[in-house]
């Protein structure tokens, strides 16, 4: 299993963006190889329908695509023991709250973080393994 953060779910949804082609090549093999979907905490829902809306879907689209995010991932709820872990490392590095509740999880789980968000790779690296797409 992977931990999926907005990033990688936005470009994956969304034919046009730039890294739709790796993030749907990512998703096959980590299908092939692990034969279970990826993992999100409950935030990627909000998260990904912002992502969504960025990139220019219509709303009235974005239900059916949170649909189709639901059949491709185990959702993980936020609770206050994840929250705190992500506050915690909120505190102790340069990262964004929402960004780190995904790190938190990935470290609770024990599993690595799929990202195309380098500020988020940097912040995560030494706690969980990350799998930063994107990279040059």
């Amino acid at each position: 299993m992977t931990v999926a953060d907005a990033s990688f779910l936005t470009s994956l949804f969304i034919p046009g963006d730039a890294n739709h082609l790796e993030a749907r090549s990512f998703l096959t093999e980590h299908a092939r190889r692990e034969g279970v979907g990826l993992a999100i905490p409950t935030i990627a829902i909000a998260e990904a329908a912002s992502g969504f809306r960025q990139q220019g879907v219509p709303a009235d689209r974005i239900p059916a695509m949170l649909r189709r995010l639901r059949q491709a991932t185990i959702y993980h709820p936020v609770d206050l023991p994840l929250a705190l872990r992500a506050a915690n490392i909120t505190a102790e590095r340069t990262i964004r709250g929402c960004d780190a509740v995904y790190v938190a999880l990935a470290e609770r789980l024990g599993e690595p973080l799929v990202t195309f968000d380098r500020q988020q790779a940097r912040a995560a690296d030494g706690l969980v393994q990350v799998q930063e797409l994107g990279a040059e």
